[in-house]
């Protein structure tokens, strides 16, 4: 799911057109993926921030 958040990202540079929880949900799914957790959908970023 983190490549999908990072499109929305990166097409937010090209429009500049800010998407901001595009880029929230990026930086968490970011983080699920150092702690681990990169195989796992949505759950892993409930399993960062709870």
């Amino acid at each position: 799911m983190q490549k999908d958040t990072h499109l929305a990202v990166a097409l937010d540079d090209q429009l500049e057109q800010p998407v901001p929880t595009a880029t929230i949900a990026n930086e968490a799914f970011k983080q699920a993926i150092k702690a681990g957790f990169a195989e796992e959908d949505i759950a892993a970023v409930y399993k960062i921030i709870k």
